[in-house]
């Protein structure tokens, strides 16, 4: 959990610095409220943190699962538009960003407020986080 916590943290206090350094020097609108933007870090932090703590227990017996975790990081991250913001069609709704990407920019572009898949994440984020805690606390029978 102090892991968990720790990369929960660390990936809000940089997604806070993203937003406030994008109002101070670029003058972004992030619609009528920035709680809203806040929030979807929040959610992100916690569902990202925790997708890697699973996926950090399962690498400890799995050892072929690191590399493929390192395979799948850029390239999903370039679907969603993590890099540069591309029209991927319906390619790009097979990333875990854009879950938390759509919502964000429909507030903020057309105000409207659709949180059903950032809930669905946080929900998921519960799940990983019960089987990692319950993965790293049995005892192995030998």
């Amino acid at each position: 959990m102090g892991q968990f916590l720790t990369g929960v943290t660390i990936s809000i206090m940089q997604g806070v610095v993203i937003v406030v350094c994008a109002k101070l020097f670029f003058d972004v609108s992030y619609g009528d409220s920035i709680m809203f933007v806040l929030f979807i870090i929040l959610a992100g932090a916690i569902f990202f943190n925790a997708l890697g703590l699973l996926l950090g227990v399962i690498a400890r017996r799995i050892k072929q699962v690191d590399g493929l975790v390192t395979i799948l990081i850029p390239v999903m991250t370039f679907v969603g538009g993590g890099f540069v913001k591309l029209d991927m069609g319906e390619l790009s709704s097979i990333s875990i960003n854009e879950v938390f990407q759509r919502p964000m920019f429909d507030y903020i572009q057309q105000g409207v407020i659709d949180l059903m898949p950032v809930f669905t994440a946080l929900i998921t984020a519960m799940g990983f986080l019960l089987i990692s805690v319950y993965s790293l606390t049995r005892k192995v029978v030998r």
